[in-house]
């Protein structure tokens, strides 16, 4: 059996680099794992290796911008 996690857009997936969301998804893989199932992380590169213990997609995609009126602007457009 296999199963997927994707990661949050604005999160990386690296043991040095990475919050909150990248932890909880290496507890899951990890719990998948002990339960046979084969984990696949789909996340955004970074410069950062990612972990190593499991199978990762890793994507080159833009950030979304920080600054509030960008953010607005975007939505609007429909980007």
């Amino acid at each position: 059996m296999k199963a997927a996690f994707i990661n949050n857009s604005a999160e990386t997936f690296t043991p040095t680099q990475s919050g909150a969301i990248a932890t909880h998804i290496w507890e899951c893989c990890r719990a998948a794992r002990s339960r046979g199932i084969e984990p696949l992380v789909i996340s955004i590169r970074c410069e950062a290796e990612p972990y190593r213990e499991v199978k990762t997609m890793l994507l080159d995609y833009p950030r979304i911008p920080n600054h509030p009126t960008l953010i607005k602007a975007l939505r609007r457009n429909g980007s």
